[in-house]
């Protein structure tokens, strides 16, 4: 007797077994999607530090705390990098504690040809500025952080921020703002009076640079990323290089930092001619530091914004699906107090934001600033800070094109 059609109907034939056999890959899949996922969560843990990111640990003030303070004297839309035609005639309204033996004007400078004023963004004239609500403050549609590039030889060093720029997403104006900070100038420093900007770091790591560039600037900057000379060599060959139009007079001094970035055991390849070129990671961060061509270290924080740029636009070239390979190289490179969240976060948006232009700029302006010696010898730049946290954030979160909207606000 045939009882193949019993037990093909029977509660526990082939076919209930083969419904029950199929989710034995469906499960395997779901465990090892899981794997891969922690691994790749794993890979790409960055040296995360946690702060306390209250408005008093960071020293961040409303815009209104600056309302009471004078009319900006200098315009703000003046070119950045411009040469200084003549002193600065009215004396500086900010006190300064410590005595200076001497002070003079920097001279003139012809600045170079690819310097441009606020407004310049890197590709076109920029789009007019979007109109805000009335019911949203200016610094919530701008997200800000500082970037420290660290001058230490060991990751157990501290180590002084020899690059301090502020990276600002603007995204009511569409824009991606470079702003680097002039790291001699001459400012409070909590529980250390005055000093050189670039000394905060030193002193008290990213916490008490964030406080004095917040106190200093009017600024609402609640992380940071920090690298030092190594790690950006690996972040700039991540990205395969960046574009960078090396000047015959530059060639020289690059090559010197070169050498003495490669140390023993490496021989880095030189540059030998001057135009447009791929420079890779160690060629980059010695192109970076040349401080002695040129306007001394206001033409390096040129070269400085430059780079980043490059390595911006190379980033913007292979798009969204690259940020986890990118991630995966430079996560044990990186210091930051943004978690791997935010930073997936701030990249999905920026990627998203295709329209997004890139803007530099530099602070304190020209024509606002004098260089001056301290008692002990140090050469520094002194400011009226009072208007230079007005300048900041008139540029930073009202665009400095939207003068009535900043001058009502600020005034």
């Amino acid at each position: 007797m045939d009882h193949s059609s019993d037990c093909d109907n029977s509660p526990n034939g082939p076919s209930k077994r083969r419904k029950r056999w199929i989710w034995i890959p469906v499960i395997s899949l779901a465990i090892l999607s899981g794997l891969v996922f922690a691994g790749f969560w794993k890979a790409t843990a960055f040296h995360y530090v946690r702060l306390d990111r209250s408005d008093e640990a960071l020293g961040i003030e409303p815009l209104a705390a600056v309302s009471a303070d004078a009319p900006i004297d200098s315009p703000i839309d003046s070119p950045i990098d411009s040469p200084i035609d003549s002193p600065i005639d009215s004396p500086l309204d900010a006190p300064f504690d410590i005595a200076l033996r001497s002070s003079s004007v920097a001279s003139n400078k012809e600045p170079s040809s690819d310097q441009a004023g606020p407004q310049a963004a890197a590709n076109g004239n920029p789009k007019p500025a979007r109109a805000a609500s009335a019911n949203v403050k200016p610094q919530e549609n701008v997200r800000s952080i500082a970037l420290f590039g660290l001058d230490r030889r060991s990751p157990k060093e501290r180590g002084r921020s020899d690059v301090i720029l502020i990276l600002s997403f603007d995204y009511a104006n569409d824009k991606l703002k470079l702003t680097s900070l002039m790291r001699d100038l001459y400012v409070p420093i909590e529980g250390h009076g005055m000093a050189k900007l670039n000394a905060a770091y030193s002193y008290g790591g990213a916490a008490l640079a964030l406080k004095t560039i917040n106190k200093t600037f009017g600024t609402d900057i609640r992380d940071y990323a920090a690298v030092d000379f190594e790690a950006m060599e690996k972040v700039v060959d991540a990205v395969g290089g960046v574009d960078i139009d090396v000047r015959a007079d530059e060639i020289p001094v690059l090559n010197a930092y070169l050498r003495d970035l490669a140390g023993d055991g490496k021989s880095p390849a030189p540059v030998k001619e001057a135009g447009l070129q791929k420079l890779g990671g160690m060629q980059a961060v010695a192109y970076a530091r040349i401080r002695y061509v040129g306007n001394a270290d206001f033409e390096r924080t040129e070269r400085q914004r430059r780079v980043l740029a490059a390595i911006i636009g190379e980033l913007k070239e292979r798009g969204a699906a690259a940020v986890p390979e990118l991630l995966l190289k430079l996560a044990p490179e990186v210091e930051t107090s943004l978690d791997r969240s935010a930073i997936l976060s701030l990249a999905y948006r920026y990627f998203k934001e295709k329209d997004m232009q890139t803007e530099q700029n530099r602070f304190p302006l020209d024509g606002t600033w004098r260089s001056a010696r301290t008692d002990d010898g140090q050469s520094v730049l002194e400011t009226d800070l009072k208007q230079l946290k007005k300048q900041m954030q008139r540029y930073l979160y009202f665009d400095s094109g939207t003068a009535s909207a900043a001058d009502s606000a600020l005034s």
